[in-house]
């Protein structure tokens, strides 16, 4: 595609054409090859450097033609000196237009980055009118070029500066920080640079000024300072001992060193020195050689990529006392050529681990002292069950000398007694067994009974009992069929504990007096057997007390008893209460779950 000449041409191609018509053709004695020098301007107004630099040779091509025309075959003379002067001067015009075409292109490129800079450019004059007015300006003010340019810029911008504005010299500068308001209202701090512009007579012609936004910049360095006082008032106020350390690289089949930086007080007061005396303090001699291993693998464990480990070891302070801690170690610096700084935070567990220990043998010596009480309890316990069928088996041998020494002897009734004599035996053995099962916490064995032949049966083993002390039973009423879930052996013992208490209580009663009644209720989801006597009751005061362990309203008692019954009530999900009655007497409930 052939290129098109440039129509801002034409006029000096025209020039050059004239003036060499002109200087070849009339005797004007070369004086017009100097009119070369104004086809030269013309063209640097319009052209490049190197269509300048053409101009001007194809200019002086002209002239030495025009010359060799007219003088060609003449004796040197000034026509000579003319040519050379025409000669020197397009060469001079063209040089120095190019020179002012490479300025005006220089010129022209920074006009347009400056335009196109982040930071605000903005010309003003010596009225503090704008007459320039940039991109960047526009979009950190909010105000467009038309709307700026012409107005006041103290006016549109409220400039200020601690101390005032300065009164800048015609061609100072002056850098510093100012204030201004954007467009809505929000204020801005700049870093501003101030050029002082000068006119043709080197007077005063306005400011230049390039501003860039550091609004974001100083808030972000006042949080970093508002994080830094924070951070060093935990770090020195914190009453936990906190360490910066410097991971050194140590020798071959060394240790690894920890090089402390700085510490707080509490980390001073651990290791028993000044705060001061912490800086250059190699942590890692500090420690008993057993525990260095377990440091050297949290430390690879750190840098193998966690956040933070953590070490329990031992550390001795200045007076090589040992104390034991758990040490914290983080990473302290983010930056990779930061990795070796680390931030330890220590907790010293000393008296924490010697409580342990002592609370540990505590819980040994108290474990045995409830295995002795336990023990006591059970043989206790033992010796007030096993009390009672000793009694009643005392009491059958007795029936049975009796018997044999009527004449004749009665040996049915003493074969009876002894074989009563033999199961008063075995059922002594089976609540032994009982007793040391719920001693043990053994869940009783549960099987459905009968409440109303459970309490015939008990009451057969009490008879000899009963006839001794002359108490009559009476049966306050009894419901067909009342089955409940328990252990036989265990429940009759409940039975004949609480009917013999009613008949010790009992005993100071003239005998007509002396009446136990006893009844089987039912209900929707409970069966339960009351027991009323005719005895002085419980003392009030010691009423709530009456099931407590060694706890006794008699001179002569062990206070087991009904402690054991309420034991076996609560193995059963049962219940067993004791109430006084409103004329005289006492009234024992038990109440147990039924099937």
């Amino acid at each position: 595609m052939r290129s098109r000449l440039n129509p801002r041409l034409v006029l000096p191609l025209l020039l050059a054409v004239a003036i060499c018509l002109v200087n070849t053709l009339t005797p004007m004695r070369d004086a017009v090859a100097v009119l070369y020098v104004l086809v030269v301007m013309l063209v640097a107004d319009v052209s490049g450097r190197r269509m300048i630099g053409g101009t001007g040779l194809g200019c002086a091509v002209l002239a030495f033609l025009s010359f060799l025309f007219k003088h060609w075959g003449e004796a040197p003379d000034g026509a000579y000196v003319r040519l050379a002067v025409s000669l020197v001067a397009i060469a001079v015009a063209t040089l120095l237009a190019m020179r002012a075409r490479h300025a005006r292109v220089r010129l022209v490129e920074q006009i347009k980055l400056l335009a196109l800079t982040h930071d605000t450019v903005i010309v003003r004059d010596v009225d503090d009118t704008i007459l320039d007015w940039n991109e960047g300006a526009a979009r950190l003010y909010g105000w467009s070029r038309g709307d700026a340019i012409g107005r006041s810029a103290g006016e549109l911008l409220q400039t200020r500066h601690q101390g005032g504005l300065p009164d800048l010299a015609p061609g100072g500068r002056w850098s510093g920080e100012i204030t201004r308001v954007r467009s809505d209202g929000t204020p801005l701090l700049l870093s501003s640079r101030w050029l002082g512009r000068l006119d043709e007579d080197g007077r005063a012609a306005g400011i230049i000024e390039l501003s860039a936004d550091r609004t974001e910049q100083r808030a972000a360095e006042h949080a970093r300072l508002q994080a830094q006082r924070r951070y060093a008032a935990m770090f020195h106020g914190t009453g936990v001992p906190i360490m910066e350390a410097q991971l050194a690289d140590p020798e071959a089949g060394e240790p690894p060193h920890l090089v402390v930086r700085d510490g707080n007080e509490a980390a001073a007061r651990l290791l028993g020195t000044e705060r001061a005396a912490l800086a250059g303090l190699d942590l890692s001699e500090r420690l008993p050689l057993p525990d260095l291993p377990a440091l050297q693998t949290a430390l690879g464990r750190l840098q193998g990529g966690e956040e933070g480990v953590k070490c329990a070891c031992g550390l001795r302070d200045r007076s090589s006392q040992m104390r034991e801690v758990v040490l914290t170690i983080t990473r302290a610096g983010a930056e990779e050529s930061e990795h070796r700084l680390l931030l330890l935070t220590i907790l010293d567990v000393t008296e924490r681990n010697a409580a342990m220990r002592r609370l540990e043998r505590a819980r040994a010596d108290l474990s045995h002292a409830a295995r002795i009480s336990a023990l006591g309890q059970m043989t206790a316990a033992i010796a007030h069950e096993v009390n009672q069928p000793l009694q009643a088996m005392m009491t059958y041998a007795r029936s049975a000398q009796r018997w044999l020494a009527h004449e004749p002897p009665d040996f049915q009734e003493a074969s009876r007694c002894l074989q009563r004599i033999v199961t008063t035996t075995e059922r002594a053995g089976q609540v032994v067994e009982r007793v040391r099962a719920m001693v043990r916490r053994q869940p009783p064995v549960l099987r459905p009974l009968d409440l109303r032949a459970l309490l015939a049966e008990t009451l057969a083993l009490l008879e000899e009992e009963l006839r001794h002390y002359e108490v009559t039973v009476h049966a306050g009423g009894f419901h067909p069929s009342v089955t409940v879930k328990g252990d036989r052996t265990q429940l009759q013992q409940v039975v004949v504990n609480v009917v013999r208490n009613a008949i010790q209580a009992m005993t100071a009663q003239p005998r007509a007096s002396r009446r136990l009644t006893v009844t089987v209720f039912a209900g929707p989801t409970l069966g339960s057997i009351q027991i009323d006597d005719d005895g002085p009751g419980f003392p009030p005061d010691q009423l709530v007390q009456a099931f407590d362990p060694f706890h006794s309203s008699k001179t002569d008692g062990f206070g087991i008893g009904l402690s054991v019954c309420r034991t076996i009530m609560e193995a059963h999900g049962g219940q067993i209460e004791a109430a006084n009655l409103s004329e005289k007497g006492a009234r024992v409930t038990i109440t147990l779950p039924r099937t």
